[in-house]
């Protein structure tokens, strides 16, 4: 069985989500005011500790927010309860995590 990674806040900075095969780097250090609503109504996240949770989990919900806040940022609109029904990883939706400290100290590059 394969030790799903944890990360902590110092770790996390950028997320890669790939959206219909399109690539869109998130720095998720900080939030607008918009962004914040976002993630509290479509991926149920009160806070920075919660988003790390909803990460270390792989929350579908609080990846889609994060989807979609990552394609307001280049200026696209999308309506959020359309990615909903989305499937991820090898759906629509795909999301890339850096290596935590300890799967760098296990497999270093």
């Amino acid at each position: 069985m394969t030790e799903k990674a944890i990360y902590n806040e110092k770790e996390l900075s950028t997320i890669v989500i790939t959206y219909d095969g399109v690539e869109y780097p998130l720095d998720i250090t900080e939030f607008t005011a918009r962004e914040t609503g976002i993630l509290k109504r479509v991926g149920h996240i009160a806070g920075p500790g919660a988003l790390q949770e909803a990460l270390n989990a792989m929350d579908m919900e609080a990846i889609v927010a994060m989807t979609v806040i990552a394609i307001q940022r280049t200026g696209a609109i999308v309506d959020p309860t359309s990615l909903l029904d989305e499937k991820m990883g090898d759906g629509k939706i795909h999301i890339q995590l850096p290596k935590s400290e300890s799967e760098q100290e296990a497999n270093p590059t």
